[in-house]
């Protein structure tokens, strides 16, 4: 297949809520939030994808097509906060749990062998103990149970679906497995979506929360965020410092 023909198909089937934040937006650093709510980009009806968007796109296409018992695939759902602002997410599945009478939330993630390992914490020579990197997930997961009370009586365990496309026989992850979450009270998502969306709609930018050590090369609003243009001002003066 030509290039032409792959770069056709590498195109997000991202479907827009009718609401100004999504659960992915509440799950960003406040600042690059805050930034995507004070810059105007020129390409941001954008939907162009890179292989690995691609890749997991299709795997959840994949496993939305699947008919099972008890099982809800991809719900969306928006809610409104009481000043009018709105909040969609999809969720990618909700099992019934028949022995606690409770719905539980699923998530599919597929991860790099790099990604699966700060993910599950497996330590190297330098750091053989470190923690597991689960928080973002735990947080996306929590805030999809926020969206649906009233609605499904979730349990407060989550669980995650970690596949490792590209797996290797010598990693010391298998190809897939569940991971589980615990999630965060509804009352603590409450308050925490009610003071990121304060600073990141005020006036004034907040202290960067951002990982600059590598958000900043594929951040959307690196161009304009000052915290970007300094991190470059840095680097080319150091490659400039070592030149010979």
């Amino acid at each position: 297949m030509g290039s032409k023909r792959i770069e056709d198909l590498m195109v997000s089937n991202y479907r827009a809520k009718d609401c100004e934040y999504s659960v992915t937006d509440l799950c960003k650093p406040t600042y690059q939030l805050w930034q995507q709510n004070h810059t105007e980009l020129e390409n941001k009806d954008t939907k162009r994808v890179g292989m690995k968007s691609l890749i997991g796109s299709a795997v959840h296409e994949y496993f939305e097509k699947q008919s099972i018992d008890g099982v809800v695939q991809e719900l969306s759902w928006v809610r409104k906060l009481p000043n009018g602002t709105r909040i969609g997410g999809t969720a990618d599945r909700l099992d019934w749990r028949y022995s606690i009478n409770k719905w539980q939330l699923g998530d599919y993630k597929l991860k790099g062998d790099y990604a699966a390992k700060k993910f599950m914490g497996v330590g190297t020579k330098a750091n053989p103990n470190p923690k597991p990197e689960q928080e973002k997930e735990q947080l996306q997961l929590s805030i999809y149970r926020w969206l649906f009370k009233g609605m499904f009586d979730i349990e407060d365990k989550a669980v995650i679906y970690l596949i490792i496309p590209g797996h290797m026989s010598y990693s010391p992850l298998p190809e897939y497995q569940e991971v589980w979450l615990d999630l965060l009270p509804i009352s603590t998502i409450d308050t925490y979506i009610k003071g990121k969306l304060t600073v990141a709609e005020g006036d004034t930018p907040p202290e960067c929360d951002c990982n600059k050590a590598w958000m900043c090369r594929f951040c959307p609003f690196s161009m304009t965020c000052q915290e970007s243009t300094e991190i470059n001002k840095e680097e080319n003066n150091h490659e400039f410092t070592d030149e010979k």
